[in-house]
């Protein structure tokens, strides 16, 4: 009878242990492409504005108990897509965008973002999305320049699948992206803030 007793017990404890190992597990998640986008806004001196978007790449969104703990994710350059403009005006901007002048695709054909804080937020930030619950901070790396960058977003975790979303605005010229940023250039000269809209889906992996 003792026997019995102690392997019951034993057997409880190992039960016990493997639950709480598996609720302690980090778990990980591969950015859903079709489904996640960054949108983006420039702005010309006037207001006149042109949009945008770049597809996101990763598979190294990291979650434990629910709650996203790190990760990075990757922006292709390639995939820029101008959305206001149709035919030749929107073939020759985006290429300009490629370019030297802008983005300079040959010598850096990505930008990335690499998550290294996650902390609960309740603030109501007039520029946050709505429903925001996490500041996320991370670093930002665009034109072989990297900075840290902080901003709130809406994380989602549930029935395997994460969602985020977020609004922030970028300085490009702190990345070295200064073309047309003098405001002496008066009408053609291209403000230096982007507004960011980032979307993303991703399913454990």
């Amino acid at each position: 009878m003792k026997k019995l007793f102690i392997q019951t017990l034993t057997l409880i404890v190992l039960l016990t242990s493997c639950k709480k190992t598996n609720e302690n597990k980090t778990e990980h998640y591969a950015i859903n492409t079709p489904n996640t986008a960054i949108e983006w806004k420039g702005y010309l001196l006037s207001g006149y504005f042109n949009k945008g978007t770049f597809s996101v790449d990763g598979s190294d969104l990291r979650v434990k108990d629910g709650q996203v703990t790190g990760g990075s994710f990757s922006i292709p350059i390639s995939s820029i897509n101008v959305v206001n403009l149709d035919g030749p005006p929107k073939e020759q901007l985006e290429s300009h965008l490629k370019s030297q002048d802008f983005f300079n695709i040959l010598l850096h054909p990505t930008a990335s973002f690499k998550i290294t804080a996650v902390e609960p937020y309740s603030a109501t930030g007039q520029d946050a999305v709505s429903g925001a619950n996490y500041l996320i901070t991370g670093r930002f790396t665009l034109l072989g320049v990297t900075k840290s960058i902080s901003f709130p977003g809406r994380i989602i975790v549930a029935a395997n699948t994460l969602q985020a979303e977020a609004m922030f605005t970028i300085n490009r010229v702190d990345y070295g992206m200064s073309y047309a940023a003098d405001p002496a250039l008066g009408e053609h000269h291209i403000l230096p803030t982007v507004d960011i809209h980032l979307n993303i889906t991703a399913t454990k992996q």
